[in-house]
């Protein structure tokens, strides 16, 4: 996946207010953000493999008696683990494509995804063994979502200096 992959790039940035005089005096705060570091998109997507690749080594290596007893119960814990990494390193590189680029807005989306995969896990274990289902879990992982009231980011929640001056080509941001 390296190997094909090419150099785009995508900032992450912390925001601030910068501090701006005015002409007739006085001062001003605009926001401003400055770039922490360029992400090669490449090594994310390349992450995403490694991390499913090493999960199904251990379960079919040093985890596969474990894995086993889980299954007799019908439970799968490991796949619940794995995807919460996964899933929300795939949801932070969605969201750096759409234009979002702030480092706390980013692991903010990181771990609210976790949690949400994490109730999976939760759902399983509250649920063996029950005839009737315990649909709370699955409530608390909706409720992230649920209450920030959209289901896609606003354009005015990723500042404009993020991206000022800097233009998009086949290779990344230059």
């Amino acid at each position: 996946m390296l190997a094909i992959s090419n150099d785009f790039t995508l900032p992450i940035t912390r925001g601030y207010l910068d501090a701006v005089e005015l002409p007739g005096g006085g001062m001003r705060l605009e926001p401003e953000a400055a770039t922490i570091v360029d992400v090669r998109l490449g090594v994310v997507v390349a992450s995403f493999l490694l991390m499913s690749a090493v999960a199904h080594i251990m379960i079919s290596t040093v985890l596969y008696p474990r894995y086993v007893a889980y299954l007799k119960k019908g439970m799968n814990p490991y796949r619940w683990y794995e995807y919460s990494i996964s899933a929300s390193v795939m949801i932070v590189a969605i969201a750096m494509l759409v234009g979002i680029y702030d480092a706390g807005t980013l692991l903010l989306l990181f771990f609210v995804n976790a949690t949400l995969v994490y109730m999976g896990l939760v759902m399983e274990q509250v649920n063996h063994g029950r005839k009737r289902v315990d649909w709370r879990p699955s409530s608390s992982a909706a409720s992230p979502g649920r209450s920030s009231g959209s289901s896609s980011p606003s354009t005015s929640s990723v500042p404009a200096a993020a991206t000022a001056g800097r233009q998009i080509s086949s290779t990344g941001y230059s």
